[in-house]
């Protein structure tokens, strides 16, 4: 973040403000409960997946030091990543 020294102190507010209104959002929450809300939310999935490659996942896991659903979170935003990238590569001709 620049410091901008021509910048009066409220305009630079609103301009953190603008850049970051979740910070803004749990600072107006901690003002009213005294308590930080989080800013990640971890969500609970159940899914299927053959008992073979669940008990080599976990024992993987479970050697190398790495957690389960770090390691499945990792791999599913290189998905989403690599079908953003298919997409601005090859346009929709729909």
């Amino acid at each position: 973040m620049q410091l901008n020294k021509t910048e009066s102190f409220g305009e630079r507010a609103v301009r953190l403000i603008r850049q970051r209104p979740a910070l803004f959002d749990a600072l107006l929450e901690y003002e009213k409960t005294r308590k930080f809300p989080k800013f990640v939310y971890k969500e609970r999935l159940d899914i299927t997946l053959d008992g073979t490659l669940l008990r080599q996942f976990r024992r993987y896991c479970r050697e190398t030091g790495r957690v389960m659903s770090r390691v499945v979170e990792m791999h599913i935003k290189e998905e989403l990543g690599k079908i953003t990238l298919s997409r601005q590569i090859i346009p929709n001709h729909g």
